[in-house]
């Protein structure tokens, strides 16, 4: 069900991450990579994924590994 994936996100650790990786805070570039992946699985188990949400999973974690290359 949606809304138990939902209700079992921890977006304010989730949005802490966030705001961290914006300020440059490079040493937590493993643990926000993590993060889009572990998100990526929960949505595959629940089966709420969508082939859009995966897209944009994808190149935000290739942009930010990217990123972090150069």
């Amino acid at each position: 069900d949606i809304d138990d994936f939902i209700i079992a996100l921890p977006v304010k650790e989730m949005n802490d991450l966030y705001v961290a990786i914006c300020r440059g805070e490079d040493d937590r570039a493993h643990n926000f990579i993590w993060m889009m992946r572990w998100q990526e699985t929960c949505m595959e188990l629940s089966e709420v994924s969508q082939n859009v949400y995966r897209g944009w999973l994808r190149v935000m974690i290739s942009m930010f590994v990217f990123d972090m290359k150069m």
